[in-house]
């Protein structure tokens, strides 16, 4: 199993950010594009069983949270 490089087979992450309109539009296509390569049958050359989950989410913003007084 590759864990790094051009052919890495397992990702694990969380990420968090702030994006505009025009950003989600394009985490939207490369979604779609996630999809399309990963709904595929099976084929000469494709023979390796992958699978992706992921969740796409807007977030309220809070304010951080401060270490009680006395704590630091």
């Amino acid at each position: 199993m590759a864990l790094d490089g051009p052919r890495r087979e397992l990702w694990t992450t969380r990420n968090k950010g702030w994006l505009s309109a025009r950003d989600v539009e394009e985490v939207n296509r490369l979604i779609e594009r996630l999809c399309e390569l990963t709904s595929q049958p099976r084929a000469p050359g494709r023979e390796q069983l992958m699978s992706l989950s992921f969740v796409l989410a807007p977030i309220r913003a809070r304010a951080k949270r401060r270490a009680p007084s006395g704590t630091r």
